[in-house]
């Protein structure tokens, strides 16, 4: 029997099933989210959720379940362009966070990626990419005001992206799947890996500012 994975155009690719050879099982599940409408995102005050529409719904995927011991791995990435009346330096960031308490409090899985722009007045090209893994424990190792501690896991992970600019006023705009043809400027991949697949790190950690 085949299985069918993504959305969109890739909803219907279908594949055969995995083989039960080397590294059979090592993903255990792995969800997609992106920017599904146009977005012109005007200079925001501090930092806010990355929304995937216009109805301000944010990027985000949640986790029906997560063992215990296992690998969060998050793929981020975001292509769009920047505008601007002012010519000047301008700093995007984005920041992957991650609840463990169903949605309450979200923790930045650090690093984040961000990138500074030179005389963006003239539709200056964005490119955002951040790669980051964790194991989930409970209780979970954070750093909250750059101080170590620990948290409860209470839920599965909810994996959401957030955002903020440093600089003169402008419009940063994110292409939407419009169709099938048409990928979005922004997508998230979250992926559980098993902990036998695991043989060297992860190295990333949660923290607050």
């Amino acid at each position: 029997m085949g299985y069918v994975i993504g959305r969109g155009r890739n909803a219907r690719e279908t594949y055969p099933d995995r083989s039960a050879g080397s590294g059979s099982g090592a993903l255990v599940r792995v969800g997609y989210d992106g920017v599904v409408e146009e977005l012109n995102l005007l200079s925001p005050e501090g930092t806010t959720t990355l929304p995937r529409n216009n109805a301000l719904d944010p990027v985000q995927v949640t986790f029906p379940e997560f063992t215990l011991g296992d690998t969060l791995e998050v793929d981020f990435k975001l292509n769009g362009s920047w505008s601007s009346e002012t010519s000047a330096i301008v700093d995007i960031t984005t920041q992957v966070a991650v609840s463990i308490d169903g949605g309450a409090n979200f923790f930045i899985l650090s690093p984040s990626a961000s990138l500074a722009e030179a005389d963006p007045a003239e539709n200056a090209v964005v490119l955002l990419r951040s790669l980051d893994a964790i194991v989930i424990v409970d209780p979970m190792p954070v750093v909250i005001a750059g101080v170590p501690g620990t948290a409860p896991v209470t839920a599965p992970p909810i994996v959401r992206v957030f955002y903020s600019f440093s600089g003169p006023e402008g419009t940063l705009r994110v292409n939407g799947s419009t169709d099938e043809l048409t990928l979005p400027g922004a997508i998230l991949k979250c992926s559980e890996i098993s902990a036998a697949a695991v043989f060297q790190g992860p190295l990333g950690q949660l923290a607050t500012d």
